[in-house]
C-alpha cells in the first residue's frame, strides 16, 4: 500500500522473489541484513510525497517514482493482473 492505494498484491514469497512496483522495490532494499561483512545498496525514495488527504489525481507514487511517465500523473492506474495471481498498479510495467 501507498497512501491508502493497493500498489502490489501477491503471495509473500512472490513479493520477496520479484518485486514489480518501484515503491515495493524501495521497500524491500530497506531491509537490513544483519551481516557486518555484506554491504546491501539501499534505493532512497527521492520526491515529494503526495497529501493523503487531497492526493493529486493519477498514481500517487508518479511524483517519487524514476520511471513515472505524463500518463501516470493523469489517470488513476488499477491492479492488473501481470502472472497468475501478482497484481500491480504500474502503467510503466505493462
Amino acid at each position: 500500500m501507498y497512501l491508502g492505494k493497493c500498489i502490489e498484491k501477491c503471495d509473500k514469497r512472490e513479493l520477496f522473489a520479484n518485486p514489480l512496483h518501484p515503491y515495493t522495490q524501495a521497500l524491500l532494499s530497506a531491509i537490513p541484513i544483519p551481516d557486518i561483512h555484506h554491504r546491501k545498496d539501499m534505493d532512497v525514495i527521492k520526491g515529494e510525497v503526495v497529501s493523503p488527504v487531497n492526493p493529486k489525481p493519477g498514481c500517487r507514487f508518479a511524483p517519487r517514482c524514476p520511471y513515472a511517465t505524463e500518463a501516470c500523473m493523469q489517470e488513476d492506474v488499477p491492479l492488473r493482473e501481470v502472472s497468475p495471481n501478482h497484481f500491480v498498479a504500474c502503467t510503466c510495467l505493462l
